[in-house]
C-alpha cells in the first residue's frame, strides 16, 4: 500500500476543524498537527480556547 502525507491548514475560520473537514474529504483516515513552528527555538504557551 502506498502512503502519503499532506499539509492541511488550520488557518481560517473553521481552524482545526476545517482541517478535519478537508482530511475526511480527501479520504484520509489520519493527521497530525503541529502546535509550533518546528524552526523556531521561541515558543508560546499554548492555550485552550472554547
Amino acid at each position: 500500500m502506498v502512503r502519503y502525507g499532506f499539509h492541511l491548514s488550520i488557518a481560517g475560520k473553521k481552524g482545526v476543524a476545517g482541517a478535519v473537514e478537508e482530511a475526511m474529504s480527501l479520504g484520509l483516515s489520519a493527521f497530525q498537527i503541529f502546535a509550533k513552528s518546528p524552526r523556531s527555538w521561541k515558543t508560546r504557551a499554548l492555550s485552550l480556547r472554547r
